[in-house]
């Protein structure tokens, strides 16, 4: 494929699930019982950003699949928009109309399966190239595809209501199979988690194999990872019932992934780790400095709301903010980062060897000294242009 059908499929393809998207959840077209709310919308940023990011990679980079499976990603979830909102419709009695109705809602309904099948196999599988570790991982491909189609056609099949009770009855559904193919349903379901934990497993080994691009790469995916799980641990553990949590979380896979595969920024990586865990640190010691002079004093002098109290510690706080955060910073980068840490510290002796200095060859044997100390070259010389001064 060349370049430019390249482009012109993958914004076409990304056009289409965009429009999906808008109209689905869009308040004059989305008919809800219980209205239309913008919390409705952060489910499906998420898949808004995995279509975009498909849509780049795809049009740049045609021979890496990873775009082209973000893309499909993309397109599922608009499929499985147009089922959420096709619960709530408002069916014909009968006739035709009702039969297409019924039917696009079974189908679109279903769409859900796949994209998060993919979601949890593939998208880790063929990270960040669009192809598994080495040859002997691809074995896992068909799995995935066995896995997702015998648990898409198991689901399009069980008779009864689509999705649960007051939605109308499966039109494609087979009476008196729902045992059997609860049956094979679980012997695939059973294939497709074999599926996510090779996939995860390949993730693994491919992290370990890892050198220099490829292995940032890989940290950059995996911190989306984390933050989808800490957004996951989150959501149960003070039982949030909106989309919020989701929405914004589950941004940071696809976000993650276009940083990674794109080599934006890639190498910022390590300084955004360390900056975020120098200001969570920062933030809790300060909370805790704020707390204890309200607290300590407030008990002392039997008043815990008094302005002055209140002002003060702010105040106090405010002047730690700087010369904590830049000690904290120091003892991150000392601990975790030594290397950067070292380096920084070397090129600072240096700037001040240079303030009392004078003789050039004292300068140049300072300059190799700091050179060696920060980059560790296999050798280095300084080469000094004769001049008619």
């Amino acid at each position: 494929m060349t370049r430019r059908r390249a482009e012109f499929l993958a914004w076409g393809l990304w056009s289409s699930s965009m429009l999906v998207l808008v109209l689905v959840n869009t308040p004059l077209i989305h008919d809800s019982n219980e209205g239309f709310s913008v919390d409705d919308l952060l489910i499906g940023l998420p898949f808004l950003l995995f279509a975009t990011v498909g849509a780049i990679v795809a049009s740049r980079r045609p021979d890496n699949r990873l775009g082209w499976l973000y893309l499909a990603i993309g397109l599922l979830a608009a499929f499985t928009s147009i089922g959420g909102a096709l619960e709530y419709a408002h069916y014909p009695p009968s006739g035709p109309g009702r039969v297409a109705l019924v039917l696009l809602y079974a189908v679109t309904n279903l769409a859900w399966y796949p994209t998060l099948g993919l979601l949890a196999t593939l998208s880790i599988l063929w990270f960040p190239d669009g192809r598994p570790p080495s040859p002997r991982w691809r074995w896992v491909e068909i799995l995935v595809a066995v896995g997702i189609a015998g648990v898409t056609i198991s689901f399009a099949l069980v008779p009864g209501p689509i999705s649960g009770r007051g939605t109308p009855d499966n039109p494609i559904g087979i009476p008196g199979a729902a045992d059997v193919l609860a049956a094979i349903n679980l012997a695939f379901g059973a294939a497709f988690f074999v599926s996510i934990s090779a996939s995860v497993a390949s993730f693994v080994v491919r992290f370990r194999r890892s050198r220099g691009i490829e292995r940032q790469q890989l940290k950059w995916f995996l911190v989306g990872a984390l933050a989808l799980g800490a957004g996951i641990v989150i959501s149960i553990a003070f039982n949030t019932t909106g989309n919020v949590v989701f929405g914004l979380s589950t941004s940071a896979v696809p976000l993650a992934a276009g940083i990674a595969i794109s080599r934006y920024h890639l190498y910022d990586l390590d300084r955004l780790i360390s900056r975020a865990v120098a200001y969570l640190a920062v933030s809790a010691l300060l909370v805790a400095v704020y707390a204890g002079i309200v607290v300590g004093i407030g008990a002392l002098t039997g008043s815990t709301d008094s302005p002055v109290l209140i002002a003060g510690a702010t105040l106090a706080v405010a002047a730690l903010v700087r010369p904590v955060l830049l000690r904290v910073r120091a003892a991150i980068d000392r601990r975790f980062y030594r290397g950067r840490y070292d380096a920084q510290q070397a090129l600072e002796a240096f700037a001040a060897s240079l303030r009392d200095e004078v003789a050039l060859e004292q300068v140049r044997a300072h300059l190799l000294g700091a050179v060696r100390e920060t980059m560790q070259p296999a050798q280095a010389s300084v080469w000094l242009r004769g001049g008619a001064r």
